[in-house]
């Protein structure tokens, strides 16, 4: 998830690279390699996703795509 990103633009690394240093763990790794399991629990995925989002985001800033809206989604409050 998002390693082709990562290894064809160097803003994307650098996104995955500050996500890794602000979480405290490698979410890079599990993002790139899994495994899929951990990868599908809720509380890896939600900072997977807005980490590749990120990524995404720097690299099309890097682009000259400047959005004036965008939307995301999430699975809402814990119960």
């Amino acid at each position: 998830m998002g390693r082709d990103l990562a290894q064809s633009f160097v803003q994307a690394m650098k996104a995955f690279e500050a996500s890794d240093a602000a979480l405290g763990f490698p979410i890079s790794r599990l993002c790139f390699e899994g495994p899929a399991e951990d990868l599908q629990l809720t509380a890896n995925t939600q900072p997977a996703i807005l980490t590749v989002s990120a990524a995404a985001a720097a690299v099309l800033r890097e682009k000259g795509v400047h959005p004036d809206f965008v939307a995301g989604h999430s699975l809402g409050p814990a119960p």
